[in-house]
């Protein structure tokens, strides 16, 4: 199974036009009912391992709220102007801790009316130091004019 902004795209799709606001609303809750389980079958994820379910349940929440976009996780916490202090924690959290890091952070970008891609964090959950560097990289290099560019 590979996973890339494309999969995040179509769970955007799914959750976001295919899915009435009743579902969405179980979705942001963190349910795996009936929803959740169409909205991977969509992303064509229906064959995760069972210990995989939180995770996705996790990253389908965090696509309800701030939706996809082709913007790196690094880049949107520039430009939502979330605190380097709050970046620093994430990128130094396990994956037990991101799972509660990132839904605060999701609220954040979703006041800030922030879109982002969440491969980054998909990648995060698995514990991948190369992600951490990847949005740390954006994050910090992302220049201040860069910041009005949608």
């Amino acid at each position: 199974m590979q996973v890339n902004t494309d999969t995040f795209d179509r769970i955007d799709e799914m959750i976001h036009e295919g899915l009435g606001n009743g579902e969405r609303a179980a979705i942001r809750r963190g349910t795996i009912g009936e929803p959740f389980w169409r909205t991977l079958a969509y992303a064509g994820l229906e064959d995760i391992d069972d210990q995989h379910v939180g995770r996705w349940q996790l990253l389908f929440q965090l696509v309800e709220k701030t939706g996809h976009a082709d913007i790196e996780l690094g880049a949107a916490l520039r430009r939502a102007e979330i605190s380097q202090r709050r970046v620093d924690r994430m990128l130094d959290a396990r994956p037990e801790q991101l799972e509660d890091l990132l839904p605060r952070i999701a609220s954040q970008l979703e006041s800030a009316n922030q879109p982002v891609d969440w491969t980054g964090a998909y990648f995060l959950l698995r514990d991948s130091d190369q992600t951490r560097i990847r949005i740390a990289r954006h994050f910090y290099l992302t220049e201040p004019e860069d910041l009005t560019e949608a």
